[in-house]
């Protein structure tokens, strides 16, 4: 009877016929992890606000001067104009596309993306914030299995926080470079063009990497001195850092948006997707890239939180840095 009724219904053989297909392409299964990375978000951060996580104080005293305290809020507002900026481009960029494009699903990616930040510090603490930035405490004590500090300050702008969204600033930076070399290079397959910017990927990482932390606003105070650009100072920068962010997080990503150029083909990440397929198609496009931009912001923040091991702080490092 089931069958029979289907049958005298098109409108409801239709819509199986769209949902199939759908279900069953690369860009629903990276729909799904990002829908499971949005619901672990909203359990981590729910029980932390439950346990009124956000009130909890650090206690001690800390010393900053007034130059310093000037440059990190112009770069606070600085994060926040840029911010709306690219969110104003963005939308008006997918309305007059007329569908989700990748800009926007990674964008909004790593606009969601800030509550993994904590896992830096997952096995101990290696990672500093800076106290003096608009910041509460932080809820990596209430992701399962942490061992880290019980309470640290978690920015809620800079160069955390808001300031995630603005990680597509590293993209777009090497996409250029990348479009000029397949333009100067047009034989080049898209193995060469990754393997061509890898080296200014970690050319930028180490420029804006030394900029954000001189302005006061991080520090890599577990990194082995050793294995460590600059070792030894609260400055450094360790080398996991300068080769995860381009390896895993840039280039991936610059290699995933050069491929329509390349193949004529859709984002990989939207196989299977119709720009004009309506609201169903539209969500399935900002889940997949919100799937993607996790998967590559994870493996990176874990890989570097794992190197961050060393004992004992650089003795210049800043009491604004330490807990």
């Amino acid at each position: 009877m089931k069958r029979l009724s289907e049958s005298g219904n098109p409108a409801a053989a239709t819509r199986r016929m769209c949902v199939r297909p759908l279900c069953r392409t690369p860009a629903f299964a990276w729909a799904v992890a990002g829908t499971v990375f949005l619901a672990v978000q909203m359990w981590v951060l729910g029980r932390w606000l439950a346990a009124a996580g956000p009130t909890r104080k650090i206690t001690s005293t800390y010393e900053i001067s007034r130059t310093r305290c000037t440059v990190l809020t112009v770069c606070e507002s600085a994060v926040i104009a840029a911010v709306a900026v690219l969110a104003v481009w963005i939308i008006r960029d997918m309305r007059r596309k007329g569908h989700v494009t990748i800009h926007a699903a990674l964008f909004l990616g790593y606009g969601t993306a800030h509550w993994m930040d904590p896992l830096l510090n997952y096995g101990g603490w290696g990672f500093a914030n800076n106290r003096y930035v608009h910041h509460l405490a932080g809820w990596g004590p209430f992701l399962p299995g942490w061992s880290g500090p019980e309470v640290s300050p978690q920015p809620l702008v800079y160069a955390t926080g808001l300031f995630f969204p603005l990680l597509i600033g590293w993209v777009w930076i090497i996409l250029a470079i990348a479009v000029k070399i397949s333009e100067l290079r047009p034989h080049w397959g898209r193995a060469r063009i990754a393997a061509a910017v890898v080296v200014p990927a970690m050319m930028l990482d180490v420029l804006a990497e030394s900029l954000i932390i001189r302005s006061g606003a991080y520090a890599y105070v577990g990194a082995p001195p050793e294995l460590s650009l600059f070792g030894g100072h609260w400055y450094q920068i360790p080398l996991t850092q300068l080769i995860l962010c381009p390896v895993v997080f840039v280039v991936p990503t610059v290699v995933l948006i050069m491929r329509p150029r390349m193949t004529g083909q859709e984002v990989a990440v939207f196989a299977g997707t119709s720009p004009s397929g309506g609201i169903r198609h539209g969500a399935v496009r900002l889940l997949a890239g919100i799937g993607f931009a996790h998967v590559t912001l994870l493996i990176w923040l874990v890989g570097v939180g794992l190197s961050l091991r060393h004992q004992g702080v650089p003795a210049d490092t800043p009491s604004f840095l330490r807990l």
